[in-house]
C-alpha cells in the first residue's frame, strides 16, 4: 500500500500494539493502523466516556477550564477579532462553551450522541450529531475551524483537511492538536508510547509531516507549539520507577520541561 500522506510505496509493518499492526512510511514517517473498519457511532458511545477510556469524562473535562482557556488563547492570538467558529469533534462542548463566553459565534459537530446531547441540553450549544459529512462545503463558512485531539481518530483525515478549506472564510484559520511522533516521549517509549491507542487512534503524525501536508493543500502554517512532559504523559503501563517519582511529587520538576508529546498547529487558508 502507498502512504496516504506523501504517496510513497515504502510502507511497512512497524510493530503491534494491543494486537493491532501499526504501519510506518519510511519516507515521511506517517504511522497508521491497517485494514480497520470502524463504526464511530458505536466506538464513541457512552461507555467510551464512562469507563472504557475516561472514568468520568464530564466531570474530568468539565473541571479542566484552564486547558480550554489555553487553547482559546492560541485561537485568539491568530484571529483577534471574534467571528464564527466550528469545532469538529467537540465532544461535550466544553471548549465551545469557553469560546462562546468569549464572544465567538460557535457551532460543533460530534459523532457521539451521548456527548452531543450533553452539550446541547446542559450547555445550550449548537451541536450537530454526526461526522464531517453532516456539513457540506460552501453551505456555511467560518473564521476558525478547530480540531483538538481529533485528527488521529478520523477515518480519512486527509479528505477532512481538504474538505475544511472551502469552509473557511478568506483569512480564516485551521487549528489542530495531535500527538507528535517526533516528540521525545514517542522516540523513547516506542510501542509503549501512551498515545498509541488502537482502535481509537488510527493515525500518528509528526509536526514535520503534518506541516508539509497542510502546505501542499492550501494552508500556510502560522504557528506550531508543543506540550507535554515525560511523566505527566508517560509511557503506557509505566513501571515502578515512574510511579514512585510521581508519588514522591518529583514530577513537578519534570513538568517544567516541555518535551513535545503533542503539537498545536495553526494554519491560515491561502
Amino acid at each position: 500500500m502507498n502512504c496516504k500522506l506523501c504517496g510513497s510505496s515504502k510502507v511497512s509493518g512497524h510493530f503491534k500494539v494491543k494486537g493491532y499492526e501499526v504501519f510506518k512510511c519510511l519516507d515521511c514517517g506517517l504511522m497508521s493502523l491497517g485494514g480497520l473498519s470502524i463504526d464511530s457511532g458505536k466506538l464513541y458511545s457512552e461507555p467510551y466516556f464512562n469507563g472504557e477510556v475516561y472514568n468520568d469524562y464530564i466531570n474530568e473535562m468539565g473541571s479542566n477550564k484552564a486547558e480550554f482557556r489555553t487553547r482559546l488563547k492560541l485561537v485568539n492570538g491568530i484571529l483577534p477579532s471574534r467571528g464564527k467558529l466550528l469545532e469538529i469533534g467537540c465532544a461535550a462542548g466544553f471548549f465551545l462553551k469557553t469560546a462562546k463566553d468569549d464572544g465567538w459565534d460557535v457551532k460543533g459537530i460530534e459523532v457521539s450522541e451521548y456527548a452531543a446531547d450533553f452539550g446541547r441540553a446542559r450547555l445550550g450549544l449548537d451541536i450537530v450529531c454526526g461526522d464531517i459529512d453532516s456539513l457540506e462545503p460552501g453551505h456555511e463558512q467560518f473564521d476558525a475551524v478547530v480540531m483538538w485531539d481529533v485528527i488521529e481518530h478520523i477515518k480519512d483525515p486527509f479528505g477532512l483537511i481538504r474538505k475544511v478549506r472551502p469552509m473557511l472564510r478568506p483569512g480564516g484559520a485551521l487549528f489542530v492538536s495531535t500527538g507528535d511522533t517526533d516528540g521525545l516521549n514517542a522516540r523513547i517509549f516506542g510501542k509503549d508510547w501512551f498515545l498509541l491507542e488502537p482502535p481509537y487512534h488510527l493515525w500518528y503524525f509528526s509536526r514535520r509531516n503534518f506541516r508539509a501536508f497542510l502546505e501542499r493543500n492550501g494552508y500556510k502554517v502560522k504557528s506550531c507549539s508543543l506540550d507535554g512532559n515525560l511523566l505527566d504523559n508517560g509511557p503506557r503501563n509505566a513501571g515502578s520507577p515512574f510511579k514512585l517519582i510521581k508519588k514522591s511529587g518529583a514530577n513537578r520538576v519534570f513538568s517544567r520541561f516541555n518535551i513535545g508529546n503533542v503539537f498545536y498547529m495553526a494554519a491560515e487558508k491561502t
